[in-house]
Formats: structure tokens, C-alpha cells, sequence
């Protein structure tokens, strides 16, 4: 896991290595003003006014540019940061998409958002924070403790023996500590899901009177969360508890040893000052250290959560020829999604191009099936699915192929942004004489011309503004301005109106006759316009009517 941590930095590596540098310089400054201070008091016990003036400017001037270099230090690091965690949180979303949707769709939302959003901002604070801080810490330690032992290598031991030691506690509780992360981020994921679910669906909560359900469910994850956290937090306590004991002890006896060499008069005052500056110069970079053990095992928990989406099927768009496509070809296909029966076994039928299919059965026979396997969301356990070429031979339909199909799914997926935005999805370069037809097969462009902004009206959040029937009428819009040679209704004119439903059906048929289509619909006015009516049922498909 530390090797795909630090994989993550790929990109960022020299602006890490000079965020380490900066670090490393201003622990160094530190351990100097340290030198610089021990040489003032000296001079001043000894009335050398002029050594007073010049050091006492120099001390000035070095702190001016400690404070200059923090603040540069940290608006770099924080500019680094942001550019870090977008492309690692883009990179985690395109993550998303690559894989198999069968795969993705087993996560809940909300724990793909703490993945895309929490997960991510530990590891950028790891590759950060952590890694920089730690190497100027080590040469922090290094230089103190080689000065410090020129000058008594006694003190040095008794402030640096202890620190091995912690070091190994806090291994030891940080590795409890990184279990108990997977937990909270779990935990935070649940939390977030229940809050998405209860967002998405306010009307039904309200429409039901369950506000208090809600409200209760809410409270048993945020409990969950809460004793989660609080047990992390009484880990973390009893670690940094016994660390700062041993380094309390061990600061003490060097500053003990200290003050009896300087009772016997064996060093100066000045000396006896820079002894217990470099004492804590030894002791916090391992207290430093110390505290980063429990904190770099815990970002592998998110490291974990996050390199689960690198190992699986990626996904790339080919270019399909989409003027010789003949014919969509199920052969002989079988699937059962994990742990369940078989929901399609040995199906076999044929779409020819421009051929409009109504598929129609009860409902969890496996219709959606059949879309998802045209879509390239899943691909058969058994058989095949072809793409039946004019010119060339046939291929293979899989999740790579997807871009010959328009989609309106049974619920409206319109996203935030204008109407034009949204009808553009599909297909961005679509002339104003394509968005006309297609508005006008979808009967929306009357209401869409009587809005104010017309086509750039902002579609709200949840449809705010639109009907249910308005926005599955873009949905249909955008569908049929998608270049594809085949559309897919599934249950697409649900919301309408009969007469509404009539139309459009009918202007698809007249407008779109070169498009295939295969509507899943228990509609007449859909199953009219088909050329041929299959029913699902029992593993079977049977042709209804021929040639309507």
C-alpha cells in the first residue's frame, strides 16, 4: 500500500521534493537560532555589546525570513494541494466509469462520495504533509543530536534514547487505529447514504408522514459514527498519552544533566540555553515521528478503499461504423447476476437495422436485463451478442461498444445545467435544424419556445420547473439527437398523456425510419408502431405478431 501511495504523487513529485526542501530549510533555520541565541547570551555575559548588536540583527533578519518562508511554504502547499486532489478525485470518478457498471452499482452513493471526496483528502495530506514533514523532522533530529552530542554526548542519549521506543508503541496501537479508520470511513459512507436517500426522495418522505422514521434511522448512524470516532479517539489518547510520558521524562533528565554541569560550572549559561533548545529539537522531530506512524496507517485504510477501483475491467470506447451496421444479434445468451438464479437462459432473436422491436412481460422477467446487455453495462455469462456488419465481419457486442444505442431510461436523468446542455449530451455538434426536429418529434417545443430563455432555461435540481411529462420529453428529445442507429424506450412515455404518447410515437415512425428501436412498454400506442412484439416470460421469448 505504501508503494500505490506513493504512486499517487506521479506528476507532483518535484513540487513534493521542493515542499520538502522548504520544510527541511526552516528546520535547519530553527536549529541555528538555536546556535545564534546561545552566542548572544554569551556575549552578553561577557558585556561584548558590539557581538550583542550584530547577532542580535542577524537573529532579527533570520526571523523575518523564517516567517516569509512559512507563509510561502504554505500557500505552495496549499495550491499543490488543490491540484492534487482534483486530479486524483478525477482520476477516482473516471475510475468510476471504467468499470463495469454490475460493479459500481454495488457500492452505496454515499460511499462512493466519501471515497471521491474523504478518502482522497487523506492521501493528498499523506503525499503532503506526511512524507515532507517526516524526512525534515529525520534531518532535523540528525543535526541536533550530532551538535548536541559535540557538546555532551550524554544529554543527546538521555533526550534521544526513549524516542525508539514510542516509536515502536505507536506502530503497534497505529495498526488498531487503521482498522478502526475502515470503520469510521464506513461508517461516514452510511451516514452520507441515508442522508442522499433522504434528499432524493423528500416528497415520498413527506407524502408518507415518515419524517420521524427518518429522523430515527439518521440518528442510529450518526450514533454508529459517534462511537466509532470516540473509540478511535481513546486509542489515540492512551498512544500520544504514553508518548508524551517518555518524552516528558526524557526531557527532563537532559535538562537535569544540564543544569548540574552548569551548577559545576562546566558549561556557560548560553550553552546550558542551547542544550535545552536542542533538546527539544531532538525530541520533537521523534515525538513528530511518532505521531505520523498512526496517522500515515490510517491514509492506507483510504488508500485501500480508493485502489479497489484500479483493478478492475477498464473500459474504452471504440468507433463503431455506424452506417454498415446491419443487425444486433443475440446468440444463444444466458445471465444471472452474483448468487442468483438465471434471469435470461439460452435467449436468441435478431434487430435488423431500422427495425422497430416492442419487447413487453411481467415485470422481473428480465427485460432490464436485456437493455443492460445491449447497453454494455453486463455482458452474457454464456453466448454472445453480435454486430452484424455490411462490409466486414461481424463483432462481438461488450462494455467497450456502447456508443451505438440512444437510451431514455424509465426515470428522467436530466442534469443540472440548461435545456441545451442536456439535449446536447449525446451529441454536441447537433445543428439547430436536428434540436428543431428533434424538440418537434418530441412534442416540447411549443412549451420550450414559450419559455423566457427558451432553450437556455436552467433546469433545477430534482426537475425543478419541470413536469415529470416535460422532462421525459427532453429525455426522448435528446435520445432521438444522438447519432445513434438504434434507440432504446424503456418505459419512456410513462408520464405522458395518450394523445401526447400518439403523437410522438407517430413522429418517430415518420421521422426516424433509418433508427432501430426496441421499446420495453406495456403501451399501445408504443407497440403499435412496431414491426415486431416479443414476450419475455419463463426464459421465453415468443413473437407476439409479425409485419403489424
Amino acid at each position: 500500500m505504501l508503494k500505490v501511495l506513493f504512486s499517487y504523487s506521479k506528476g507532483f513529485r518535484k513540487k513534493i521534493v521542493f515542499l520538502t526542501i522548504l520544510k527541511t530549510i526552516s528546520s535547519l533555520i530553527t536549529i541555528a537560532l538555536a546556535l545564534v541565541v546561545k552566542s548572544i547570551i554569551d556575549a552578553a555575559i561577557n558585556q561584548n555589546l558590539r557581538d550583542v548588536k550584530i547577532l542580535g540583527f542577524l537573529v532579527v533578519m533570520t526571523l523575518v525570513f523564517k516567517l516569509f518562508l512559512s507563509k510561502f511554504t504554505s500557500v505552495y502547499k496549499r495550491n499543490t494541494s488543490e491540484a492534487l486532489h482534483n486530479k486524483l478525485q478525477f482520476q477516482t470518478i473516471a475510475s468510476y466509469y471504467n468499470n463495469q457498471w454490475l460493479y459500481i452499482d454495488g457500492f452505496k452513493t454515499g460511499d462512493l462520495i466519501t471515497r471521491a471526496t474523504n478518502d482522497i483528502s487523506q492521501i493528498v495530506s499523506a503525499l503532503l504533509g506526511i512524507f515532507p514533514s517526516v524526512f525534515s523532522l529525520l534531518v532535523q533530529l540528525a543535526t541536533a543530536f550530532y551538535i548536541l552530542s559535540s557538546y555532551d554526548w550524554l544529554i543527546a542519549f538521555v533526550a534521544f534514547i526513549l524516542g525508539p521506543l514510542t516509536i515502536i508503541i505507536s506502530w503497534l496501537i497505529g495498526h488498531k487505529l487503521k482498522a478502526l479508520q475502515h470503520e469510521v470511513q464506513t461508517s461516514v459512507s452510511d451516514l452520507r447514504s441515508n442522508i442522499t436517500e433522504s434528499v432524493q426522495n423528500i416528497e415520498l418522505i413527506k407524502t408518507y408522514n415518515i419524517e420521524s422514521n427518518r429522523l430515527d434511522a439518521l440518528s442510529v448512524f450518526q450514533d454508529i459514527k459517534k462511537a466509532l470516532i470516540y473509540k478511535k479517539s481513546i486509542y489515540k489518547a492512551i498512544a500520544t498519552g504514553m508518548v508524551d510520558l517518555g518524552y516528558t521524562f526524557g526531557y527532563l533528565g537532559a535538562i537535569l544533566i544540564g543544569a548540574f554541569k552548569l551548577y559545576n560550572k562546566e558549561i556557560s549559561f548560553g550553552t546550558f540555553t542551547a542544550f535545552s533548545q536542542l533538546v527539544t529539537h531532538i525530541q520533537n522531530p521523534m515525538y513528530g515521528i511518532t505521531k505520523t506512524i498512526p496517522s500515515l496507517l490510517t491514509v492506507l485504510s483510504s488508500v485501500e478503499r480508493i485502489s479497489e477501483f484500479k483493478v478492475h475491467h477498464h473500459l474504452k470506447e471504440e468507433d463503431t461504423p455506424f452506417d454498415t451496421i446491419e443487425a444486433i444479434e443475440f446468440d444463444l445468451v444466458s445471465f444471472a447476476y452474483k448468487e442468483r438464479k438465471k434471469v435470461l437462459d439460452d435467449l436468441s432473436f435478431t434487430i435488423n437495422k431500422g427495425e422497430k422491436i416492442g419487447l413487453k412481460g411481467p415485470s422481473g422477467e428480465g427485460k432490464t436485463t436485456i437493455l443492460r446487455l445491449l447497453l454494455g453495462l453486463i455482458e452474457p455469462n454464456q453466448g454472445k451478442i453480435l454486430i452484424h456488419y455490411k462490409d466486414q465481419d461481424s463483432e462481438i457486442l461488450n462494455s467497450n461498444i456502447s456508443n451505438i444505442f440512444s437510451y431514455v431510461p424509465q426515470k428522467n436523468s436530466l442534469f443540472s445545467g440548461t435545456i441545451l446542455d442536456n439535449l446536447k449530451l449525446g451529441n454536441n455538434d447537433a445543428s439547430q435544424d436536428d434540436i428543431d426536429k428533434a424538440l418537434k418529434t418530441a412534442q416540447i417545443d411549443t412549451f420550450i419556445n414559450d419559455l423566457p430563455h427558451g432553450l437556455n432555461t436552467h433546469v433545477g435540481e430534482r426537475l425543478r420547473g419541470l413536469s415529470e411529462g416535460q422532462a421525459q420529453r427532453i429525455c426522448i428529445a435528446r435520445a432521438l439527437l444522438h447519432q445513434a442507429p438504434f434507440l432504446i424506450l424503456d418505459e419512456a412515455t410513462s408520464a405522458l398523456d395518450v394523445e401526447t404518447e400518439r403523437k410522438i410515437v407517430a413522429s418517430i415512425k415518420e421521422n426516424y425510419t433509418h433508427k432501430g428501436l426496441i421499446a420495453v412498454t406495456h403501451r399501445t400506442q408504443i407497440l403499435n408502431i412496431c414491426d415486431h412484439i416479443y414476450e419475455y416470460k419463463n426464459f421465453n421469448l415468443k413473437k407476439i405478431n409479425q409485419d403489424i
